[in-house]
């Protein structure tokens, strides 16, 4: 056997070895749910917080219509949220979304149900009388269906260029709590698809979305990096070869995934979990409910996640349940 020979199989057997330790080394993540609690009545809810002070937005009906807001808290052992008040923070708008930073909130929405103006608006949380001091509402892009994360002051928001499958475009800004503006940047294609979802931990974000529309169809996520206001993305890839409606949660180590099962109706809903590394691996899947339009919070260094959906295939009960997130 000659060196040469000798050398590359030593190469070989030592990649191996540090490919086998590293995948050893890499943690797994999965999740346990509690039993789902009803807390009110709408449509297309939306989740964040932050602490233990819990921020859920969604449409009073099935379509344009007024928006409403709920502030609630963690009840320590983290297994129920004590709920104030429903408000009104809208007289109408379309798929609301919401993200916190500290006792800072930002909402985005449709302002009509199509492609046309996206708004925003910025408020301060009042965590004892569990209100939220809303800021203007101000246009920020045009689109459908926005999704927002923020780190820090680092808004990060992801939407549809139209009503089905076709371009999907992201924009960065610049929070300014105080103001309770976003200074917003020019937005940006970077992939297509429909239903983009995004969560964002330092500088990592995580993008899931639908690769189709009308129909169930598979499911697709991006790794990216921010830089400022610049996104680098990684190519997409297929994670679930069935299902609708994707969002994620991300803590800087666990990625907590929900959607629904099939298209266009109540159906079981499941979660993926999953950790990060250069790509994602991902560790669990299972149905943990029936119900429509899923979503999730997860916040950085916290193992402890909210998801809320639909009880109904239109307006009705709205539901949620808390994640415990363990990573071994």
């Amino acid at each position: 056997m000659s060196n040469l020979t000798r050398s590359l199989m030593c190469f070989c057997l030592l990649a191996l070895i540090v490919g086998v330790s590293t995948a050893s080394l890499q943690a797994q993540c999965s999740v346990s749910f509690t039993n789902s609690f009803d807390y009110d009545n709408g449509f297309n809810p939306k989740v964040a917080y932050a602490g233990k002070n819990v921020v859920e937005v969604h449409n009073a009906a099935d379509g344009v219509s007024a928006l409403w807001y709920h502030v609630g808290k963690l009840a320590s052992p983290y297994s129920s949220i004590t709920w104030g008040s429903s408000h009104q923070f809208e007289s109408a708008g379309f798929n609301p979304s919401v993200a916190m930073t500290g006792t800072t909130v930002i909402e985005v929405h449709n302002s009509i149900d199509g492609v046309g103006p996206l708004e925003y608006t910025v408020g301060a949380l009042n965590a004892t009388k569990k209100t939220i001091a809303w800021g203007k509402t101000a246009q920020f892009d045009n689109g459908y269906n926005p999704m927002i994360a923020v780190v820090g002051s680092t808004v990060i928001e992801v939407h549809n260029a139209e009503t089905s499958v076709g371009p999907l475009w992201y924009s960065t800004g610049t929070l300014n709590a105080s103001t309770k503006t976003v200074k917003w940047g020019t937005s940006k294609q970077y992939d297509s698809g429909f239903n983009p979802s995004v969560a964002a931990s330092g500088t990592d974000l995580i993008e899931v979305h639908n690769g189709g529309s009308g129909s169930s169809v598979p499911l697709w996520y991006h790794i990216g990096t921010i830089s400022g206001s610049k996104v680098t993305w990684q190519n997409s890839v297929e994670y679930v070869s069935s299902g609708y409606n994707p969002t994620v949660g991300y803590n800087g180590e666990a990625v907590l995934e929900v959607h629904n099962g099939e298209y266009g109706g109540v159906f079981p809903l499941w979660y993926d979990t999953a950790t990060l590394g250069s790509s994602i691996v991902w560790d669990y899947t299972n149905s943990y409910d029936n119900g429509m339009n899923p979503a999730v919070a997860l916040p950085t260094n916290s193992s402890i996640g909210v998801e809320v959906h639909n009880g109904n295939n239109g307006e009705g009960s709205l539901w949620y349940r808390i994640a415990t997130v363990t990573c071994d």
